[in-house]
């Protein structure tokens, strides 16, 4: 894998998985360190930590933008797990959908009707900057104690409301 290049997490619902694996495989192939959640847990395994071990570790988190996706509450909580730690967020556009929420705030990269080849060197292309150094994050899965904060905070998705007043 290359070293100067950005980690990338790549978040999918199920239904768009085989697009996802091509996707990933044509980015590895060019050298970039990806990974994808495939599924290969069994019956009573948790792969909730090892999809948040994974955000953490990876700098760039990029997100299928599809209708499976769009309506996918997995693929939801991954995005709010990036932006709580810090990832820079990276849209890709497989189907003109309706969006709505943060993800409406991140310039994407439209892949529609691109096979995952082409569409993998798209994103190379006008998505990553191979020299990309991401700011201080938040590198930690513990106690939100332990924090490295970049200069801007992002608000923690995960905090309630408290209307105890």
């Amino acid at each position: 894998m290359r070293e100067s290049t950005p980690r990338i997490f790549v978040s999918h619902n199920h239904d768009d998985s085989s697009w996802c694996k091509a996707f990933v495989e044509a980015l590895q192939a060019m050298g970039y360190d990806t990974w994808y959640y495939e599924g290969k847990l069994g019956p009573g395994d948790n792969f909730v930590p090892e999809i948040e071990q994974q955000i953490i570790a990876r700098p760039v988190f990029m997100i299928l933008v599809s209708s499976h996706g769009a309506q996918s509450n997995w693929v939801k909580k991954e995005m709010e797990l990036a932006m709580y730690y810090q990832r820079r967020i990276l849209p890709i556009v497989l189907e003109k959908v309706s969006t709505y929420g943060f993800i409406n705030t991140y310039q994407h990269v439209d892949v529609i009707g691109c096979d995952p080849s082409a569409a993998a060197q798209k994103v190379i292309e006008e998505g990553l900057d191979p020299h990309y150094d991401p700011p201080v994050q938040r590198t930690d899965a513990g106690p939100r104690e332990k924090w490295r904060l970049s200069p801007v905070r992002a608000e923690d998705p995960f905090k309630k409301f408290d209307t105890r007043s």
